[in-house]
């Protein structure tokens, strides 16, 4: 995810709407714990999860609060991925949205 946050276009679109903060759960003092608190389940890493400025969750990784999609790269995960972004960040545009999933399949890895 780090290379599709990166992404001029993608940093210029959610910067609007968030702020990241990057967990290492080994690096990070306390992360491990963040890991626990914020999945449903254990469920690999990565782990995205959008909160509100209360530590609200938003939305997340987990397709259905149970797969953890990680990086978003098979049609269902591509889609649980724009529905939570259409939830969580509601004042997105359409063209917007249609900009971050463009953006998010050319950054993924090579398709066969």
């Amino acid at each position: 995810m780090d290379k599709y946050h990166a992404r001029p276009v993608v940093e210029n679109i959610l910067g609007k709407h968030l702020i990241f903060v990057k967990v290492d759960i080994v690096e990070n003092p306390g992360g491990a714990e963040l890991y626990k608190k914020y999945t449903p389940q254990p469920g690999g890493v990565p782990v995205w999860v959008v909160l509100s400025a209360d530590a609200k969750v938003l939305a997340d990784s987990f397709e259905d609060g149970k797969k953890n999609v990680g990086f978003p790269y098979y049609p269902n995960e591509l889609t649980h991925y724009e529905r939570v972004m259409q939830t969580a960040l509601p004042a997105l545009t359409a063209n917007e949205l249609a900009l971050l999933m463009k953006q998010l399949q050319e950054s993924g890895p090579v398709k066969k």
